[in-house]
């Protein structure tokens, strides 16, 4: 019996570290996803003034 609950206890220690784990790079995940969302904000803002400015340089030359 000592040596079940024993073995039990070490699973539950290792289902713990491994939930530790796990919530750590779940954060560093969701900031990456959030800086990753940002900077494709920022890219396509870009596109979005670079085809404006071709637009009306094509219609200023038509």
């Amino acid at each position: 019996m000592i040596k079940e609950l024993d073995l039990l206890q070490d699973r539950i220690t290792s289902v713990s570290t491994t939930l530790q784990r796990l919530r750590a790079e779940n954060k560093k995940l969701r900031a990456s996803l959030l800086s990753a969302e940002e900077k494709n904000r920022q890219l396509q803002s870009r596109i979005d003034q670079a085809s404006e400015r071709l637009e009306n340089l094509l219609h200023t030359k038509a």
